[in-house]
């Protein structure tokens, strides 16, 4: 589970466990109300609002619906 501080869902966000077994990473936004569900990508970076990645508003449901979308 990471942070982001940018309200910007264009932002890069960085590839930090590339030799790591990792199945998914879960953004939440700092500043926002929305996060996103993301499958671990093996490149440096990505935008957050690639296409593979669901975005959520944080609410539990919400963050449910798209955590199990991905399962």
């Amino acid at each position: 589970i990471k942070s982001v501080q940018s309200q910007d869902e264009n932002a890069d966000v960085q590839n930090m466990w590339k030799s790591k077994h990792i199945d998914y990473v879960i953004y939440f936004t700092q500043r926002s109300n929305w996060g996103y569900v993301c499958p671990a990508f093996t490149t440096n970076s990505k935008k957050l609002n690639d296409p593979a990645h669901l975005q959520f508003q944080q609410t539990r449901q919400d963050f449910l619906r798209a955590f199990h979308a991905c399962a």
